[in-house]
């Protein structure tokens, strides 16, 4: 059987469960809830696990040990669930009252909106460059592509010149060998 400590904790945490799962009922249902309060029950709740879990681990018995820690994690994940649930009610502002995030006025929720607006036009901009970078590199990548073709002409066009030039070189020696053997043969 569990320890005397270890029992209270589980069953105030319970409690403590009970009380901010029925918060977030009212939220939902539009009550007003005062979040501040919730935030205390909640540290109360965070504190009860950390104890209810060291106690477990002080279990000499394995068998009873490992079925404490069992009922530890089954209520952290409790606690996890309803605290999940209570700040999207927070974040929803469903019936706020208290120093929390559901209090946002009006002016508060426009200029969220008015920041969100701003990202998203950041976004497009930022998008836009994007394509017209890729695009400039694109256009960039063909006038290199080209170049290189037109590099390729150029060159063979080189040496087609020189082909041709030493051709009509040979071509001139040989005339003017043969321009020598007619003056040669005429004196």
């Amino acid at each position: 059987m569990a320890s005397e400590e270890f029992t209270f904790y589980v069953e105030t945490l319970e409690g403590h469960l009970l009380k901010l799962q029925e918060a977030v009922s009212q939220a939902k249902a539009g009550a007003k809830v005062d979040f501040t309060a919730c935030e205390g029950t909640q540290a109360e709740a965070q504190t009860l696990l950390k104890d209810a879990g060291m106690e477990a681990r002080m279990e000499s018995d394995k068998e009873k040990k490992k079925a404490l820690l069992g009922q530890v994690d089954e209520l952290k994940k409790k606690f996890a669930k309803v605290k999940q649930s209570l700040e999207a009610a927070q974040l929803r502002g469903d019936g706020g009252t208290g120093a929390g995030i559901g209090n946002k006025t009006a002016a508060q929720r426009l200029r969220v909106e008015v920041v969100n607006d701003r990202i998203a036009q950041q976004n497009d901009a930022i998008l836009a460059a994007t394509r017209s970078v890729n695009e400039t590199e694109e256009v960039g990548r063909e006038i290199v592509s080209e170049l290189a073709s037109n590099r390729e002409k150029i060159q063979g066009a080189r040496d087609k010149t020189a082909e041709l030039r030493g051709a009509t070189d040979e071509a001139s020696a040989g005339i003017k060998r043969m321009q020598n053997r007619d003056k040669c043969v005429i004196q």
